[in-house]
């Protein structure tokens, strides 16, 4: 949950914020980077 938090904050971030091990996330979320990616679009 602290990967997704800090991957919408990273959109905001003046620098590229870079998650590495994502996988993490499909546990708390599986498709979160896809909904991710259509609300950003």
């Amino acid at each position: 949950r602290i990967a997704m938090a800090l991957a919408i904050a990273g959109l905001f971030a003046q620098n590229p914020v870079n998650i590495r091990d994502s996988v993490c996330i499909n546990i708390s979320f599986p498709g979160f980077e896809q909904t991710l990616q259509k609300i950003v679009k």
